[in-house]
């Protein structure tokens, strides 16, 4: 696309696609913040429910929001059998935005209240996306040299004792 200056813009480099609240980019810094925290800071000091509680209302949960979220998540870690067949049905080869994009439309028309588009609508269907990080988890072509098995799911994760914390939380 060229400019009124004749200079040929690529891409979107240099225009400003939108404006959140949430999270600040500047990648000339580079600098990245979500609710005004560093994403380093909170990459090593926030679990899973804790950063999904900071998007949804802007603030860390206290201890005992952290029980109702944790709660209120395991709650919402239900998928249906035709979501979970279909998964499993989808190629290892897939990339995992084709098979999240597939789940979803499954699930958006097994929502009875698909058209439910009020904030309180949507945040609950957030939730429920977002209850099981990782849901999908096929078994993926090992990334160790000289190996040639099949990773088990979430192998990588018994591999580092923090995400093993994590993946132990996530999976009751």
């Amino acid at each position: 696309m060229a400019a009124d200056s004749g200079k040929v813009v690529s891409g979107l480099d240099g225009v400003l696609a939108f404006e959140s609240t949430i999270a600040y980019i500047d990648g000339h810094k580079p600098e990245f913040s979500v609710r005004g925290y560093d994403i380093g800071e909170l990459a090593h000091g926030l679990g899973y429910e804790q950063m999904a509680h900071l998007l949804w209302t802007g603030r860390v949960p206290t201890g005992r929001e952290l029980t109702d979220v944790k709660s209120e998540l395991a709650g919402l870690r239900q998928v249906p059998a035709s979501v979970v067949n279909i998964l499993r049905d989808t190629s290892a080869t897939a990339h995992p935005m084709a098979a999240l994009r597939t789940a979803v439309s499954l699930l958006g028309s097994l929502d009875k209240d698909a058209d439910d588009i009020s904030p309180d609508g949507i945040v609950r269907k957030a939730k429920s996306l977002t209850a099981k990080p990782g849901r999908r988890r096929p078994r993926t072509p090992s990334r160790s040299p000289g190996h040639g098995r099949q990773r088990a799911p979430g192998e990588e994760f018994r591999q580092d004792p923090i995400r093993q914390q994590h993946l132990d939380a996530t999976w009751r």
